[in-house]
Parts: C-alpha cells; sequence; structure tokens
C-alpha cells in the first residue's frame, strides 16, 4: 500500500512540474512576441477601428480568414461585403521609408531610430499580394457557384507608400471611398448573403482546427 501511495504521489509531481512548464512556456512566448508581430498585430486593430468606423448600414466587415485554393494558401486581414461588392483590405503597419514600384517583387524599408542608426530591410511588395489575394478569394467563389466582382487594397497605416496606385489606401476617406461605390449589378441580398456565409464559414472552420490544437 505504501508503495502504491509513492508511486501515486510521483505521477502527481510529475503532472504538477508539466501543468507549471506548459503554462510558463505559453506565458513566455506571450510575453515575448517579436516586435514585428506586435507592430502587425496593433496595425491590423487599428485598421479594424478604422474600417468600422465608416462602415455604413448592411456593410458586413470579417477579419482574420484563411483559405487555400489550389494549393495556394493565403491570409485576409479584412473582407468587407456591401451593396457594391467584395472588398479585400491589407493592412501593413511599416514604420520608416518604403521604396519599390508596384512590379518589384519585393519593397525595401528603411528605418532609423532614436539613436540615429538606419537600417534597411527586404519586405514583400503587399500589392502583389493583394492581387493574389483576389485570385484566390475570386477562385474560391467561382467554386462554389458564386460570381461576384472583387476589389483589394492595401491599407498603409502610416500613409507611407512608395507609390500612387489604384490598389493602395492611406487614410478614412481613402477606404471609405473604395468600399463604397456604385451598388455591384446583379449582386443582390441573395448574392451578398451567399458571400457573407462561405467566408463567415471559413472562419468558422478556423476556429474549429484552432480548439483542437
Amino acid at each position: 500500500m505504501e508503495v502504491l501511495f509513492l508511486v501515486f504521489g510521483i505521477i502527481f509531481v510529475l503532472l504538477l512540474v508539466w501543468g507549471f512548464f506548459w503554462v510558463t512556456l505559453n506565458v513566455f512566448q506571450w510575453n515575448f512576441e517579436s516586435p514585428q508581430r506586435t507592430a502587425g498585430r496593433r496595425g491590423e486593430d487599428y485598421a479594424r477601428s478604422v474600417i468600422r468606423s465608416i462602415m455604413k448600414e448592411g456593410d458586413v466587415l470579417i477579419s482574420n480568414v484563411s483559405l487555400a485554393v489550389e494549393g495556394k494558401p493565403t491570409e485576409f486581414d479584412n473582407i468587407v461585403v456591401n451593396d457594391s461588392g467584395v472588398f479585400i483590405i491589407e493592412v501593413k503597419n511599416y514604420v520608416g521609408q518604403l521604396y519599390g514600384t508596384e512590379d518589384d517583387y519585393e519593397w525595401i524599408k528603411y528605418k532609423t531610430t532614436g539613436g540615429g542608426n538606419t537600417y534597411e530591410k527586404q519586405v514583400k511588395n503587399p500589392i502583389k499580394q493583394v492581387k493574389r489575394q483576389i485570385y484566390i478569394l475570386s477562385r474560391f467563389f467561382k467554386n462554389n457557384n458564386v460570381n461576384v466582382w472583387i476589389s483589394g487594397y492595401v491599407y498603409f497605416v502610416h500613409a507611407n507608400s512608395p507609390i500612387a496606385s489604384s490598389y493602395v489606401v492611406a487614410s478614412p476617406a481613402d477606404i471609405d471611398k473604395a468600399i463604397h461605390g456604385k451598388k455591384a449589378k446583379g449582386f443582390g441580398e441573395r448574392e451578398k448573403r451567399m458571400v457573407v456565409e462561405l467566408v463567415e464559414g471559413l472562419k468558422k472552420e478556423e476556429n474549429k482546427l484552432n480548439e483542437r490544437r
């Protein structure tokens, strides 16, 4: 009997140690989030608040949606659905000066610290990214027998795009103008409801996967 109690005691202590290790590891990862990830998350939060501030009755905003079509995965920061169509709004919270063209695969970002040191970093061209997102989302809708016009934009939180482009928005007014144009032809309440249900279905599937992890 004493041996049995000893075995149970050891198992209990091991479980406590493992539980403490697991919690500590997760807290460590949360507290020590990389600066780039923190900046991106804050930029996305700010952008969502901006989008919500200019939304009109009937607008639907769905954020952080993952999708893969034909082996091409992507994640959408924001998808807005309204009477004018479907709009992708990719958020970039880059700080510093950006250099590049619409056709470049990568752009160069220069950031000067408070101490006067300037750092150079290559970043993927976000305009090419949003064009790819338009294609993937369009294929997804067509595969589900929904034909709708999709527009995509990159929202630079610090209004520091290196180029003027029809794919760039730099202010709440720009976003408002982009998503509240003329009513899309052939895009009635039925089509709008189908689009929202399809995108929200993706979000639900992603949430279920995250719960299983």
